[in-house]
Parts: C-alpha cells; structure tokens; sequence
C-alpha cells in the first residue's frame, strides 16, 4: 500500500497504465477504486478514462468491471471524453457479448445504463 499511496501522492499514477493496473489490483478491484478509494485518493476523473480502455482487456473485461466502468461514465459531466468512453464501452460490452464473457441480461444492463446516458 505504501507503493501505491507513493504513485498517488506523486502524480505517478497519471502516465502509466501499468500503475493504474497494479492502484485496481491493490484497493481490491475496479468497483472498489471508483466507488471508495477514487475520492479518498483524489483520483482525477480524467486519469480513469484514459485508463480504462487500456485496462479492459483480456481477463478484465468482465460484468462486474463492464458496469462499474457504465457506472461510472454514466456520472462523468457531457463533454466529448463522455461521450467517447460511452462508446468504447458499448463497443466492450458487445465484444464480450460476442465471446460469451457475459450472460445476455448482464448485456442488456450494462447496455441500459450506457443507452441512456448517451443522449
């Protein structure tokens, strides 16, 4: 933990993916940074969207880490970077649809909430 409070109180964690794997890994999965350690840490918004397509690949890209990330893009304010994660989520939901990494209830939920934001 000491390492990882180290790359935060640095500003480390902002350049490399591989820091932001290892921050995910530590707090105990995605869920958990967003949701509890993001605004503990003050993990800038802007940080997890540039990580997250890079972050949701191979074994990652899972239910549980496809709506924590909808969740989360859901409550980021209209911009284009917004606008930009909601359709790279999209396009992982219906990829990992496509390899049956998800039920299709867990398809349409994690669709719902990315759908409805996209207006």
């Amino acid at each position: 933990m000491a390492q990882i409070s180290f790359l935060i109180r640095n500003g480390d964690y902002s350049t490399n993916i591989d820091n932001f794997k290892l921050i995910v890994r530590a707090v105990g999965g995605l869920a958990t940074l967003i949701e509890k350690e993001k605004d503990l840490w003050e993990i800038d918004d802007s940080y997890i969207v540039k990580c997250l397509p890079s972050f949701l690949q191979g074994e990652n890209v899972n239910y549980e880490n496809l709506l924590t990330s909808a969740k989360f893009a859901k409550g980021l304010y209209g911009n284009q970077q917004k606008i930009n994660l909601i359709q790279t989520l999209i396009n992982f939901t219906k990829r990992a649809r496509k390899q049956n990494k998800i039920s299709l209830d867990e398809y349409n939920e994690i669709l719902d909430v990315l759908k409805n934001e996209e207006k």
